[in-house]
């Protein structure tokens, strides 16, 4: 069992040889992900530098506040009113604390190699930026009066786009594989919901906007491999980019237009969705 939890090479089901195993470390070491992980523990262990732990206002054991919109973090007033469009991109690179990047780390390590290695990193590294970008987006609609990180987002949408291709070609997977993958899907989005309603800087509302984009792109590239019809193949890809860059342009237009910054009103945290709120 912990091999299953632990080691990437194990989701197909099988285990792999020693040298196999040597190859696919190499290989790991070479990869996105591996990027991915350095570059968030680099950022949480400069944001614990900055700001410490703060438990009183982070339970998820990471810093406080200011210190992770110093370093990137999602929130409605500054990408608004000052403009600073780059948070909604760089809040994927952030976590609210230990407890977000630890279950952020397992799920990377433990499913995003094997889709790495199954997709490519192209296809991997675009999902995930695209579904970070989606998911920060839901948060400043839905949750304006928050400061959130968009790591969990990303990966959200990573997993809703996994589980659309194993709906897609469910007849020719193993069964092994479709076990495991459901397990570790369920327990991240389980553990990513708890976190998010239960600590600080994590919002649900991310995690939704990223499984959005991640359930069309999945469709998008998985309808090939799919039982449909030649035509359904051939037309609903195109629809499906459509939908995807209406979801973008929607969500830009009713943040700008209909959204109240924070600047204007004195709001409350609201502890149900993982937020905390930005004084006026």
């Amino acid at each position: 069992f912990s091999s299953l939890l632990c080691c990437p090479c194990c989701v197909s089901g099988s285990i792999y040889s020693r040298d196999r195993v040597r190859k696919d470390i190499a290989a790991a070491l070479q990869s996105f992900c591996m990027l991915l992980t350095a570059v968030w523990v680099t950022m949480d262990v400069v944001s614990l530098a900055l700001g410490g732990i703060n438990v009183k206002q982070n339970l998820a054991l990471g810093p406080d506040q200011p210190t992770l919109l110093k370093l990137g973090a999602t929130n409605s007033t500054a990408v608004k009113s000052d403009a600073q469009l780059w948070r909604v991109f760089t809040s994927m690179f952030l976590h609210a604390g230990l407890l977000d990047l630890l279950l952020n780390l397992v799920c990377l390590l433990r499913l995003g190699l094997f889709l790495e290695r199954r997709w490519g990193w192209i296809r991997l590294s675009a999902i995930f930026l695209l579904c970070g970008v989606g998911g920060s987006l839901m948060a400043c609609l839905l949750q304006p009066r928050t400061t959130t990180v968009g790591a969990s987002g990303a990966l959200g949408g990573v997993i809703a786009a996994y589980l659309c291709e194993i709906t897609f070609t469910w007849y020719k997977t193993e069964s092994n594989q479709r076990k495991v993958a459901l397990v570790l899907c369920i327990s991240y989005l389980i553990g990513s919901f708890i976190l998010g309603s239960s600590t600080t800087f994590i919002d649900n509302s991310t995690i939704f906007g990223g499984a959005i984009v991640g359930v069309l792109l999945g469709s998008y590239y998985s309808l090939s491999e799919s039982q449909a019809k030649f035509s359904v193949k051939m037309q609903l890809p195109r629809i499906l980019l459509v939908v995807v860059t209406l979801y973008y342009v929607v969500c830009t237009a009713l943040f700008f237009t209909v959204v109240e910054s924070t600047t204007t009103a004195n709001p409350s945290s609201n502890p149900g969705m993982g937020g905390v709120a930005t004084p006026s």
